[in-house]
């Protein structure tokens, strides 16, 4: 039977190797019908650990930053559900660097998903959401050093963008299961 960990954040000033594209675009043609593709990829050092030979698996989340400590930020009254700007999205996970710590180990991401979600951050106004990078990982006698990721969203062109630096000790809220 696995042993299922709590998810955990994880601060942004642990995701190295940040790199940001968007492309905007006219969607059939028409210039009333704008789209925007952003490209969204790094490395998180993540160092999660399990041993026991019984298999432990967890939740990792991340803000997806667009520079070194800089997120897009979303505007939004509080009792709107998710922002329906999002039109698609596709995201790759991938494990980068493990340590075995016995013969037999097993790293394994299961999936991973974006999503916009609510967060406050120090120094930064406003009722905000910002996209949340969302890994499940399962581990035996190893540790996880650190992921990739790429995701790409696809999106109507928003009215109004806004970026902000925030705290590198910020990281996204986590829910109990």
């Amino acid at each position: 039977m696995p042993v299922v960990h709590p998810p955990v954040g994880i601060p942004i000033e642990q995701i190295s190797d940040v790199n940001y594209m968007r492309i905007i675009y006219l969607q059939h043609g028409s210039v009333n019908d704008r789209r925007l593709l952003e490209i969204y990829t790094g490395w998180v050092q993540s160092g999660k650990f399990a041993v026991g030979g019984v298999l432990h698996k967890s939740q990792q989340k991340i803000f997806l930053p667009t520079a070194a400590n800089q997120v897009k930020l979303w505007q939004d009254p509080p009792t709107s559900p998710q922002p329906d700007f999002i039109v698609s999205s596709t995201v790759a996970a991938g494990v980068t660097a493990i340590e075995s710590l016995k013969e037999g180990h097993v790293v394994a991401i299961d999936g991973a998903s974006v999503a916009l979600e609510r967060n406050e951050f120090v120094g930064v106004d406003g009722n905000l959401r910002t996209l949340v990078l969302t890994v499940p990982y399962g581990l035996v006698d190893a540790v996880l050093l650190s992921f990739s990721y790429q995701v790409n969203v696809l999106s109507r062109l928003p009215q109004e963008e806004r970026f902000d630096t925030v705290p590198g000790d910020s990281k996204p809220k986590v829910e109990p299961p």
